[in-house]
């Protein structure tokens, strides 16, 4: 693992501090997928998207929120490149999301891993914005599992496209993001597979694993007129969480 969270801190402390002036959005560019391929593979997807962002934005000068936000998603990112292999990283407002390769169960529990990394993550910038008295935000953490269809769709030439992936993985860690810190009062919501591909592996390192994720049923999961679970846990990456509870001292 190379994500040094001590490094994170000072990148961080930059963003906040650098002042921002609020120009217009630039488009992101394309990726190198084709028209004539495509796939159907095992893949896993993490969303992280801001708790009562709608607030947050009326009542927070662009300024703060510019900061803010670029040092979210600049660390999210490079959170989520250093985790596991990823096939996608990418923005939707105040969303963050990543979608990876997981053939394998250990796959899907590097994802986990990136998960509560963020989750740790999300604590230090917490703190980080309470000793600059700026306002601070939460995150809610969705992830999701599926064998799903990867393509390229668009207007062929005119340079208007964007992967899509159908699916459950992406939609699940979606709508997962969103019961978080909402429904539940945990940070991370998985759903059913994608925590009954973990728990054993999990389990075998340690079996307090089943004790700290816990079962929730919806009444209504996904718009679908039946019962069934979902998972969340409020899990930290121990030594990050440690050093921030220290003082950011060793």
């Amino acid at each position: 693992m190379s994500y040094d969270f001590r490094e994170s801190k000072k990148r961080v402390i930059d963003e906040l501090t650098t002042k921002t002036k609020i120009g217009p959005v630039v488009n992101p560019t394309d990726n190198k997928l084709t028209y004539e391929n495509g796939a159907r593979s095992w893949i896993s997807a993490i969303f992280v998207d801001i708790r009562k962002s709608t607030e947050y934005f009326k009542n927070t000068s662009d300024d703060i929120i510019a900061r803010t936000l670029r040092a979210f998603s600049s660390e999210l990112i490079k959170i989520m490149k250093d985790g596991a292999k990823y096939l996608q990283i990418g923005l939707r407002g105040d969303c963050v999301y990543a979608v990876y390769p997981t053939p394998n169960k250990s796959d899907i529990v590097e994802v986990f891993r990136v998960a509560y990394r963020i989750n740790a993550f999300m604590k230090m910038l917490r703190v980080l914005l309470e000793q600059k008295n700026m306002p601070t935000i939460e995150a809610g953490i969705g992830l999701g599992v599926g064998n799903d269809l990867v393509i390229k769709a668009g207007d062929n030439g005119s340079g208007i496209n964007d992967i899509i992936w159908i699916g459950d993985a992406v939609v699940d860690a979606s709508n997962n993001s969103d019961r978080a810190k909402k429904e539940v009062t945990s940070e991370i919501v998985m759903s059913n597979l994608f925590y009954t591909n973990i728990i054993e592996i999990l389990s075998e390192e340690n079996p307090e694993y089943k004790e700290w994720i816990s079962n929730k049923k919806s009444g209504s999961y996904y718009g679908y007129s039946q019962t069934l679970p979902y998972y969340h846990c409020s899990i930290v990456q121990s030594n990050f969480s440690d050093w921030i509870d220290k003082g950011f001292s060793e």
